[in-house]
């Protein structure tokens, strides 16, 4: 057990935002840091740098393996929720798109914290510092600029756009493009820029001269090198908060140590004879978190998709071109674009869906993403791109609980994914609006057919049965140690403090208040380098 006690600064995991803190508190050479992670380095392990092997992460040593609870309304299912475990965090297994979606989202953070700080003209700052932008390089993207701001960032996480884009990305943004049949008509825009409604190519968390993921274990783990103050530790899980008289050693971490801490629903840790440090309701409540449900379609074969990989010469010609010029589909995520839609406030208003009216204009109910993949059957010939509408501002709130005061067992995760009446009726909507784009004229050239759930789906009962049996998680749960009002279900405070301690912030997505709209990796990004400043301030 590694003892943090005579450290300056300990974090007790070097994931995303554990390894940007770290970096960015050991500049000054009179703190010292330590990052302990359960996992193990894979800045060297070719399924992660390589951008299309994205798909290979899941289920394997650097997934944490976890799974929900049965979820009640989507048939009694328990569900996979992938976690990266190695230095890195989720920036190992992510899928590297990046965007920061509707500005307002964070404006309310600054609301429900009473500080400024973390509204989107001041958050702008920590998102440019965090990340080095390429224009891109492909002549097949075309991307719209309001705002050059963000273009002059020179941060250690480079964010661009792949060098070969993949060519179903052009159909998809021409069908959300097109007005004709009832297509949504969506205007080209810039999710980087504060623009949350349209369509775009994505920008990726990958580095344009080797064409390899961009991670903080890639891209902040070098900047260390050399620091005598700080160590990095893989292969150290850590288990307990040791809290003397209600202060912690330094350690960050999120609400499974707190709870086991003995911070957290006095009746929750009561249950499990764990002595109560501080009674915080709001720990491991408010889960939020991304999910949708899947279409997937047979395409033309001169459309890629992971099928021709089971073609062992055309395999290797890709890993070829890939190695030798570090171009071809290889370079880049299976998914190249996306669009976003808000419900119109007509039919929110018909459903009483009052949270989701309640939301400001810019924020999008619904993302629309494609995968050049067909999701749990690697070995299916067929030409197969799976296309799905995410519900990004969910209603819905679950909770995560101890199942045991036995730190090495599982915790119980219940995110109580479509609990919302509204937000059922919402991913419904979004179904149907991207069975329309995917029916229209703009990829009649290259559409074989609907392969799931299949055209003869049309009823309301049928096509909610299709969502919840393919409901999945996009695995972006926020919101469990939430920043805010402790009176309102707050665990920490602006500048991150957990109530009711010392020397203890939490510092991750889970401080979120509300999820974002879009990927989260950039939000997590800006609030970690924010983070970092609030702690060097610190006396």
């Amino acid at each position: 057990m590694q003892d943090c006690s005579q450290l300056t600064r300990c974090f007790a995991v070097g994931g995303l935002s554990g390894l940007v803190v770290a970096t960015r508190l050991s500049e000054d050479a009179s703190k010292s840091v330590i990052v302990l992670e359960a996992g193990p380095d894979a800045t060297n392990n070719a399924n992660v740098t390589t951008p299309a092997y994205e798909t290979m992460l899941t289920a394997t040593e650097l997934d944490w393996n976890l799974t929900t609870v049965a979820q009640k309304h989507v048939q009694n299912r328990t569900m996979m929720y992938q976690q990266g475990h190695g230095l890195g965090g989720g920036s190992l297994v992510n899928y590297m798109a990046y965007s920061r979606g509707a500005p307002s989202v964070f404006d309310v953070w600054a609301r429900t914290t009473g500080d400024e700080s973390w509204a989107w003209s001041k958050l702008a700052h920590y998102f440019n510092k965090a990340t080095h932008f390429h224009k891109p390089q492909s002549k097949g993207v075309t991307i719209q600029t309001h705002d050059n701001l963000y273009r002059n960032a020179r941060g250690p996480i480079d964010v661009s756009y792949p060098r070969t884009q993949e060519n179903f990305a052009s159909y998809f943004v021409a069908a959300f493009r097109n007005s004709t049949h009832g297509g949504p008509g969506l205007p080209i825009i810039d999710y980087n820029a504060g623009e949350s409604i349209g369509v775009a190519y994505h920008s990726m968390s990958i580095a344009p001269r080797t064409a390899t993921r961009a991670s903080t274990a890639s891209a902040y783990l070098p900047l260390l090198k050399g620091r005598r103050n700080v160590r990095v530790v893989t292969g150290a899980r850590v288990d307990t908060l040791t809290m003397a008289k209600k202060r912690a050693t330094g350690v960050l971490y999120t609400d499974i140590l707190l709870l086991l801490a003995g911070i957290g629903p006095r009746d929750h840790l009561g249950s499990l004879g764990i002595p109560v440090v501080e009674d915080l309701p709001g720990v491991g409540s408010n889960a939020q978190d991304h999910v949708f449900p899947s279409l997937t379609y047979e395409v033309v074969s001169s459309i890629d998709t992971t099928a021709q990989w089971l073609n062992e010469t055309y395999f290797t010609e890709l890993k070829d071109d890939y190695r030798k010029d570090k171009n071809g589909t290889l370079d880049s995520d299976l998914g190249g674009a996306q669009a976003t839609e808000r419900v119109p406030d007509a039919l929110l208003k018909q459903w009483n869906a009052s949270y989701h009216l309640s939301l400001p204009h810019d924020q999008n109910n619904i993302q629309y993403l494609f995968d050049s993949t067909l999701f749990g059957q690697p070995t299916n010939t067929k030409n197969i791109v799976t296309v799905v509408p995410v519900l990004v501002t969910p209603e819905s709130r679950g909770t995560v609980r101890l199942g045991s005061r036995d730190p090495s067992q599982p915790a119980l995760y219940d995110p109580n994914y479509l609990d919302s009446m509204a937000d059922r009726r919402i991913i419904q909507w979004g179904f149907h609006r991207l069975r329309d784009a995917m029916r229209s004229d703009a990829l009649r050239s290259i559409r074989v057919g609907e392969y799931t759930p299949g055209n003869n789906v049309t009823s309301s009962e049928d096509v909610m049965d299709a969502i919840t049996q393919s409901l999945a998680t996009i695995h972006h749960v926020c919101g469990t140690a939430a920043m805010g009002p402790k009176s309102k279900g707050g665990v920490v405070d602006e500048k991150l403090r957990v109530y009711g301690t010392e020397g203890l912030r939490v510092v991750d997505a889970s401080l979120f208040p509300t999820i974002p709209t879009t990927q989260i990796q950039s939000a997590v990004y800006a609030a970690a380098e924010k983070a970092a400043d609030i702690i060097k301030a610190a006396p």
